[in-house]
């Protein structure tokens, strides 16, 4: 049909199916404790008398001979409570010997437990490494370093909505992720063209499928596939997956397309239903401007917007591909697997620096899920790069919820450190995405504030110093290689409005404290009658003063939140020795 923008659903290169039984490794879950050893508490002091456990009133006793249950010793021990605690070495069955104390009712007996660490717990596809995971640890592991950012910074997506605006979704796939949006209906996405629960694929006139129609299914899949043991796994599989089945059209017997409007219905319909990112693994060599107004409404509200190059090997030079290619769009090339030091042969790339597609992900040889009836389709194309990024994305925002789509574009970019090239030319570098790398760029600098002072950190503030003070370095630090700190005082001296810039390891500014002293308004580290001089300036109102925030802040000494004759007098009075300020507010 002539006159109708379609947006084509990228065809993959490879497909190939892989079909493997379930199986599913419990855990562990009996307690452990110390051999031999238990823990005896009491309201009142418990004695050996003659080899008999008793507290020291008679008419407390217990009745317990110390032999007949198997306690072979009795040590008290510090708790710094009121309670009597004690370890006691015991020959035989623990818990049953702290049963026998128990029933007295008079103390109370535990094995000695062991408690772990709250350590990540790797999916068993990764540590067993099977043989459908085998297929995605080049990329998980050897290139976006997935594994290691889940466990080192414990993250997995959680918290996360992610929208796949795709071609339609087999839910019950092998290891279809189980984290879905539900609708008002109370099933899992939305068709945003039939306005309708029916998430499936559309079907050719006679009933048979579409070359491509598990095409939303891998997409979700390389995103959520959920940790069984029985095959692949999510790069985020703890996020949300929003479902949007948006195909609605099709000009040949192979690939399902979606209309402009389709493609900006999903994109406001994942917008007004709070999801954080965005993903869309469809584009054309058209610049749609409602498409464009449609992100730019979703990137105002918040919500990252992460699209594949496209899959012609063709430079932006001769045709940039859309959305991809907005500048508020993240846009994703494909790595070749067998060699991960550059693009694979069939993704588009940036000529222009980095002004139209933004970052390099794995796009080659990538495992999803596949149709109901089949297990797993390893499918490459940019289609496949792009939901791996926005995986990250999904780990990105679990892990800092307060950053900006803006933080994670920059973070994103200024942490990936290693390049790859274009297909068979070393003219044009591009970033390679690093999970791991990205969350250790953003992590936080370890602050300690002195516990011997009165200093404190409060609403951007760095109170509670001593007056004339010298060395800011006796209030607070930055624990060594987790960050550093930079002092600039005022041109006054040390005090209110000097700054601490904070920094993380990476030197990335982290935050930026001011200081305070109360009553020190010009920052020169004391309170006197210049300060009550200022105030009295402010009050007066006089047209060529007045006092910054932090300087009302620092004036209001009597700290009812108005900057007043009161805190001149206070100041002023402090400053022949009449009166006090206090340092905390």
């Amino acid at each position: 049909m002539k006159g109708k923008k379609i947006l084509s659903v990228f065809l993959s290169t490879v497909l190939l199916f892989v079909c493997l039984p379930v199986s599913i490794s419990a855990q562990d879950t009996e307690a452990e404790y110390v051999e031999g050893e238990i823990i005896i508490s009491s309201h009142r002091e418990i004695e050996d008398n003659f080899g008999n456990l008793q507290t020291s009133s008679q008419s407390d006793k217990v009745g317990i001979d110390f032999e007949d249950v198997g306690i072979e010793s009795v040590e008290e021990i510090e708790t710094y409570s009121d309670d009597n605690v004690y370890i006691a070495e015991v020959d035989g069955n623990a818990e049953k010997i702290c049963a026998e104390l128990n029933s007295s009712g008079n103390i109370t007996a535990e094995p000695n437990y062991i408690l772990h660490t709250a350590d990540f717990d790797m999916p068993s596809e990764v540590t067993n490494n099977n043989s459908v995971y085998a297929y995605q640890k080049w990329y998980f592991e050897n290139k976006l370093h997935i594994p290691e950012a889940w466990q080192t910074h414990e993250v997995t997506g959680a918290g996360v909505t992610v929208a796949v605006i795709d071609n339609g979704f087999y839910v019950n796939a092998p290891d279809f992720p189980a984290n879905l949006w539900l609708n008002g209906q109370g099933t899992p996405g939305w068709n945003t063209y039939t306005d309708s629960d029916d998430i499936s694929p559309i079907f050719k006139s006679d009933g048979t499928k579409y070359s491509n129609t598990a095409h939303g299914s891998n997409v979700a899949g390389i995103i959520g596939m959920r940790p069984n043991g029985s095959g692949g796994i999510g790069a985020a599989y703890g996020a949300e997956l929003m479902l949007i089945q948006a195909a609605n059209y099709s000009n040949d017997d192979s690939n399902p397309s979606f209309t402009a409007l389709a493609v900006i219905k999903g994109i406001d319909f994942a917008r007004e239903h709070g999801a954080d990112i965005i993903n869309l693994s469809l584009g054309t060599t058209t610049n749609i401007v409602s498409i464009a107004d449609a992100i730019d409404r979703a990137c105002n509200a918040g919500t990252l917007v992460i699209a594949a190059a496209g899959n012609s090997g063709a430079p932006t030079s001769s045709a940039p591909y859309y959305p991809a290619a907005l500048s508020n769009v993240i846009g994703v090339m494909a790595i070749d697997k067998d060699d991960p030091t550059q693009l694979a042969g069939f993704s588009n790339y940036d000529t222009s620096s980095g002004q139209y597609y933004d970052i390099a992900v794995p796009g080659h040889t990538i495992v999803g899920c596949n149709s109901a009836s089949t297990g797993y389709a390893l499918l490459s194309g940019t289609s496949q790069a792009s939901p791996l990024a926005a995986s990250v994305a999904a780990l990105y925002m679990e892990k800092y919820p307060d950053n900006t789509i803006e933080d994670f574009r920059n973070d994103m970019l200024a942490s990936a450190t290693e390049y790859v090239h274009a297909f068979n030319s070393t003219k044009y570098y591009f970033k390679s995405l690093n999970a791991l790398k990205l969350l250790d760029y953003c992590s936080p600098p370890v602050i300690n504030v002195n516990l011997s002072t009165d200093a404190t950190i409060y609403n951007g503030y760095f109170q509670g110093l001593n007056e004339g003070y010298t060395d800011i370095n006796d209030y607070i630090s930055v624990a060594e290689d987790t960050g550093s700190m930079v002092f600039t005082p005022t041109e006054n001296g040390n005090g209110t409005g000097s700054t601490i810039e904070i920094y993380n390891s990476q030197n990335k500014l982290f935050r930026t404290l001011t200081v305070v002293i109360f009553g020190d308004i010009n920052g020169d580290c004391k309170a006197d009658g210049q300060d009550a001089l200022l105030i009295s300036c402010k009050l007066s109102g006089l047209d060529d003063f007045e006092l910054s925030g932090v300087q009302e802040y620092a004036a209001d000494v009597s700290f009812d939140n108005v900057v007043g004759l009161d805190d001149c007098g206070i100041i002023t009075d402090y400053a022949i020795m009449k009166d006090y300020i206090s340092q905390i507010r």
